[in-house]
């Protein structure tokens, strides 16, 4: 958690920052990680922070971005069929072209759009829109197992609460984000 205070009080004057290795894990219970932090401070108004539940067989994280007023957490698969997922978090975003659906995500609105729903390749993007924020789920899957690949790359995804991350940095390092 020190290696996220002492980013946290540079972040602010950095534009961007790229953390090799980083994996942006959901909190369990009150621990939070680091990189939670960081994404707390990039979108101060975002209510919900993306995280990873788990990475599923054959995918990696391959990204994780944070900079003032945006993070974003890359994932690729390795399996045969190929495919990448990546989750965009901003203060806002454009769902006027996309179609609402049941969300499943407390606090959070789901659109969903689909871009190429062809044989060898499903492409197409989620918006979970929530309060103070948005985080844009784009995906690319190609081959026959791009289905499979879609149901592995969305269960990855979650999200944990502001008011965890904050009570946790309050607790543990006495830092009001």
């Amino acid at each position: 958690m020190l290696v996220a205070v002492v980013m946290l009080t540079t972040l602010g004057a950095c534009t961007s920052a790229v953390v090799q290795g980083a994996v942006p894990r959901c909190s369990a219970g009150s621990e939070v990680t680091d990189e939670l932090v960081l994404e707390a401070q990039s979108v101060p108004s975002a209510q919900l922070l993306p995280c990873l539940t788990e990475i599923p067989p054959n995918w990696s994280v391959t990204e994780f971005r944070v900079r003032d007023g945006e993070t974003t957490i890359g994932l690729t698969s390795h399996s045969e069929s190929g495919g990448v997922a990546r989750a965009v978090l901003t203060k806002s975003c454009d769902t006027s072209d996309a179609t609402e659906e049941f969300s499943g995500k407390e606090d959070a609105r789901l659109f969903v759009k689909i871009s190429s729903p062809v044989d060898d390749a499903l492409i197409g993007k989620h918006y979970y829109k929530f309060v103070g924020g948005c985080v844009t789920y784009s995906f690319e899957l190609r081959g026959e197992g791009k289905g499979a690949l879609y149901a592995q790359a969305q269960s990855a995804l979650d999200f944990t609460s502001r008011s965890t991350v904050e009570d946790d940095i309050k607790e543990d390092a006495d830092f009001e984000l």
